[in-house]
């Protein structure tokens, strides 16, 4: 969904309705932070027992998200010197010491300057480190006020969203600047708090014995078409609050269609990989979107605007596979093992050989 939203910006002569619906495609965001809170959930369970368990989280984040995302900083910034020596016109004002040093510490989620500029779509990033940060005590926390019940963490949903809804009504009455889509205030973790919480209740029901985890396929289907038309509705909304509900309707949204997967006893193995290097691709599919832009304009005089879009995704999603299954080996796996070799060390268990880091 991102690699089609970040493509169609490059497709001049679409119709408004076709980009309407492409521009959607940039809440991919919150399917990626729906499935993260609820892996990060049956982990952090499973590993309950876990020795210096609190430490061991934090390092196999970081070293999840932190290898792959410093190889970016430098890669764009070549990847920009050299797109200014061929004759574009890039700004390098962007690279402030505190835009950069935010980045490296992966604070730039609370840092406007650095939000989302060094590594392109890197505010994700930003905003999933800081809940990374919050993740274990607001989980324990809610464990313990037994908040674990499917309707419970439903309730937790529905009052994150409404104090984000009331804390961001009243900025728009003290502050000028509107809610935009795409704004520093709409990537901030506040705003998608929400959506996480939308990965918690995910969680219970996968634990839960009751009706809703029995429930027949048609159920979530149902809900998914409900939460479909919501997001719609609000999608195509002039009102500027828009942006402080959507990203949890579609975050529900996904949540249903989770749902109907999770009752398909078969899962396509293809779509399997692409979740497995799906943070490569976001990390790497901009490159290839920028690449196309010298064609796309030569294209669109030979073929209609559709067809160009749709030769452009499939092409674009394609080599990003291809890149990002040979940096998933590379990058992401070594830095996994590296994270464990230094949980081994932490919990004073038997290290492995330092060839097998490499």
């Amino acid at each position: 969904m991102v690699i089609l939203v970040h493509v169609s910006h490059r497709v001049a002569n679409l119709g408004p309705a076709l980009r309407s619906v492409t521009a959607f495609g940039q809440m991919g965001v919150q399917l990626f932070f729906v499935v993260s809170a609820f892996t990060l959930c049956v982990s952090f369970t499973r590993r309950a027992a876990e020795p210096k368990r609190l430490r061991a989280f934090y390092l196999r984040r970081f070293f999840r998200i932190a290898p792959l995302y410093y190889f970016a900083i430098p890669f764009y910034l070549a990847v920009r010197i050299l797109r200014d020596r061929l004759g574009g016109t890039e700004s390098f004002e962007i690279y402030s010491l505190l835009a950069m040093a935010s980045n490296i510490l992966f604070i730039h989620g609370f840092v406007p300057e650095g939000n989302n500029t060094i590594v392109p779509g890197g505010w994700s990033i930003g905003t999933e480190m800081a809940f990374y940060a919050l993740f274990p005590f607001a989980f324990i926390g809610l464990r313990r006020l037994n908040l674990s019940s499917p309707l419970a963490a439903l309730l937790v949903v529905i009052l994150l969203l409404a104090g984000n809804l009331a804390v961001q009504l009243l900025i728009g009455i003290t502050n000028e600047n509107p809610f935009k889509n795409n704004s520093f205030r709409y990537f901030n973790l506040l705003n998608q708090a929400p959506v996480f919480s939308v990965g918690y209740l995910a969680f219970c029901i996968y634990n839960s014995d009751g009706w809703i985890h029995r429930c027949h396929a048609s159920v979530p289907t149902i809900a998914f078409g409900i939460f479909c038309i919501a997001s719609g509705l609000a999608w195509a909304s002039d009102a500027q609050w828009k942006y402080a509900i959507l990203p949890t309707l579609v975050a529900m949204t996904f949540l249903c269609l989770l749902e109907v997967f999770r009752k398909i006893p078969r899962q396509s193995e293809l779509l399997c990989r692409i979740g497995k290097v799906s943070y490569s691709m976001y990390i790497f599919h901009t490159l290839f979107v920028v690449t196309i832009l010298t064609v796309g304009s030569r294209a669109e005089l030979l073929m209609p605007s559709w067809l160009v879009l749709s030769l452009f995704f499939i092409a674009t999603t394609a080599l990003t596979f291809a890149i990002s299954s040979v940096t998933e080996k590379m990058i992401e796996e070594r830095g996994s093992r590296w994270g464990k070799y230094w949980i081994k060390r932490l919990q004073g268990r038997t290290l492995p050989t330092r060839s097998a880091l490499v």
